[in-house]
């Protein structure tokens, strides 16, 4: 580290700011630093289970909560993520958690990087480890509102454009491709353009063209549409490339899939109006991309 960013550094900390790295490992994220009421843990749940850090947050990223367990995948892109379990969660196994042991586990924009297989999994794992009456909270994207920004030709849903590693402006990306990118990374002419990607890896799948992206939402259902555009995506380069989208979610599908797994009360849910108490500190929670995220909370 230079000796101005150490200077940098230790000034923002005085001021009671962190520089956290970011899940696109080359932006850094400063941070607030704000200290979580513990006390109603304490209330609700006893001191020995708050000890304990048996609150589970999936897909953790750079997050941090005393009293919570970060899950996610240790590897060269996260390495300086706060990982307290390093899972792949496409790897498909089991988590090292046993049966029946927590109340709560959070899941904020993780679900739209893997692929429906190894999502089914992970909320099985999530249903497995949850008491009776735990419940798990989850945010994705909801690909509703931005087909919805696609179908009306609003660019300014999709907010993150002009991205920093995106070497195109707003006016050379159409709403097809930033729909595209949105939930099917691989596929959208966007991949081509992004300077954290090798050319040799853009070009290893088919990126769609703005004319066939309106053939296909033209032509299919809804549901039929997105999946043929995820089917392309790959598996190996999302090993490579984890902060890439390659899954699109709705409340229906979402829904659908934990009431396979057993999960008897299901709703969708709003930013911070979850049915649990600590889960409605926004200081920690839904504070990732809350303007295009669903929310939705399962109780096993």
């Amino acid at each position: 580290m230079s000796l101005a960013k150490k200077i940098v550094k230790k000034t923002l900390k005085k001021m009671g700011y962190e520089i956290y790295p970011s899940k696109n490992s080359l932006v850094n994220n400063i941070t607030k630093k704000v200290e979580p009421d513990l006390t109603i843990y304490q209330e609700i749940y006893g001191q020995e289970f708050l000890n304990n850090k048996k609150f589970y947050n999936i897909g953790a990223g750079n997050w941090r909560h005393p009293a919570w367990t970060n899950i996610d995948n240790f590897s060269d892109w996260y390495q300086k993520n706060p990982i307290d379990i390093s899972f792949d969660l496409s790897s498909n196994t089991s988590l090292p958690i046993e049966d029946d042991s927590t109340e709560l586990i959070y899941s904020s924009h993780t679900l739209e990087h893997i692929n429906n297989e190894s999502a089914f999994n992970i909320l099985k794992e999530a249903y497995r480890i949850l008491k009776k009456g735990g419940a798990i909270r989850i945010a994705v994207p909801n690909i509703e509102l931005a087909y919805r920004a696609f179908k009306k030709q609003d660019k300014h849903y999709f907010y993150w454009f002009p991205h920093p590693f995106i070497k195109l402006s707003v006016e050379e990306i159409s709403i097809g491709q930033m729909l595209v990118n949105h939930f099917a990374t691989h596929t959208a002419k966007t991949f081509l353009s992004d300077q954290r990607v090798a050319s040799t890896d853009a070009t290893q799948v088919q990126q769609f063209s703005d004319e066939e992206i309106n053939q296909i939402f033209a032509r299919m259902p809804l549901n039929e549409a997105l999946d043929r555009c995820t089917s392309q995506c790959s598996l190996s380069l999302q090993k490579k490339y984890p902060y890439c989208h390659i899954n699109w979610w709705s409340y229906a599908k979402l829904s659908d899939m934990l009431h396979q797994l057993g999960f008897k009360n299901i709703y969708q849910s709003g930013f911070g109006q979850s049915a649990f108490s600590v889960l409605r500190d926004t200081q920690f929670f839904d504070n990732s991309h809350s303007k295009i995220s669903l929310y939705v909370e399962a109780v096993k």
